[in-house]
């Protein structure tokens, strides 16, 4: 991933063969910014860091406050390794649940036996 030249902006698009900001850089900062095509149109969206409970502990998500089509929202989840929500939709990795994504310093809310 590339890092356009503005300092302030933590804004990375895909350039086979570089490396993507980490996912703990994101998680860390709150926020990232991503392209994301919609109806044709290359768009630039704010993805902020909300913390969900769930069953397994704290799940931290990429929420974006607009619309994107579901096969975006797949796209961004895949390339960033983090779980996203936009319009209603959510999305996880390949092969990946919210129990892989619990932050591990919290306790469950439930007991599984």
């Amino acid at each position: 991933m590339k890092k356009l030249s503005s300092p302030k902006v933590a804004c990375w698009h895909s350039v086979e063969g570089e490396k993507m900001e980490d996912k703990e850089a994101i998680l860390r900062r709150g926020w990232v910014e991503v392209h994301a095509v919609v109806g044709g149109i290359r768009q630039l969206h704010t993805l902020n860091v909300k913390k969900e409970r769930t069953m397994w502990g704290t799940v931290p998500y990429l929420v974006c406050d607009r619309q994107l089509p579901h096969a975006e929202v797949i796209r961004i989840a895949e390339e960033l390794q983090l779980p996203v929500k936009a319009g209603g939709v959510s999305a996880f990795p390949r092969g990946k649940s919210p129990k892989d994504f619990a932050l591990k310093e919290e306790k469950p809310l439930i007991k599984i036996q």
